[in-house]
């Protein structure tokens, strides 16, 4: 049996407000259940005790399907196109610290360049679109010399992730797939036979 989510929530998880098994969801006031370190088997279960559709968040090994492009979204959502450099990822900190500038790479875990979502500094929420190459281009203010340099990066059917940028190192952040939303089991083929099979067995013991 496989899980899958036919129809992926747009709404952010970690904006979500904590419950016991995940985070709820304002928009609908459900649940939506972490299930990205349980076992198929056990979502499965789970799923089926319920007596309710079940929202939850997966990773990409966890569905069926393989995940289509969100590009054409996070376009009409920000409006316009990143026309950022297409060079290699620079860091650049001028020696009177007036300004910093931090250019670097998006991927997903499985090593695909994302190109699509944006990043943000934790000072003034600054905000830098991700190009098509997943390049990204972010300027933080006038910062003392041992601040801290850290950057959040966000993606549709990616965890958010917060990065502290550290030795004037090129950063290539890796982002986790995951997805939220109703979660259904698909049952092979060859179950439902032997299921099919185990019903009428009973009918002729009876």
């Amino acid at each position: 049996m496989k899980v899958n989510i036919p129809n992926p929530c747009t709404e952010k998880y970690n904006d979500m407000s904590p419950s016991e098994l995940g985070r709820m969801c304002k928009v609908c006031n459900t649940e939506v259940v972490d299930f990205t370190n349980w076992e198929t088997k056990d979502i499965v279960v789970y799923i089926q005790k319920s007596n309710q559709k079940v929202c939850g968040k997966v990773s990409y090994t966890q569905i069926a399907k393989k995940r289509k492009s969100n590009f054409s979204i996070w376009l009409k959502a920000a409006g316009i196109i990143s026309l950022l450099s297409l060079s290699k990822p620079v860091f650049s900190q001028p020696n009177k610290l007036t300004e910093v500038i931090i250019t670097g790479q998006v991927k997903s875990n499985r090593g695909e360049v994302i190109n699509y979502g944006y990043v943000t500094n934790n000072y003034n929420a600054d905000t830098a679109l991700i190009d098509l190459n997943g390049y990204f281009k972010l300027k933080f203010p006038e910062l003392k010399k041992n601040n801290p340099l850290i950057i959040n990066v966000a993606s549709l059917g990616f965890d958010t992730k917060s990065v502290e940028i550290k030795n004037n190192k090129n950063p290539i952040i890796v982002l986790e797939e995951t997805w939220i939303g109703e979660i259904r089991v698909k049952i092979s083929l060859k179950n439902r036979l032997k299921k099919l099979l185990n019903i009428f067995s009973v009918k002729d013991d009876k």
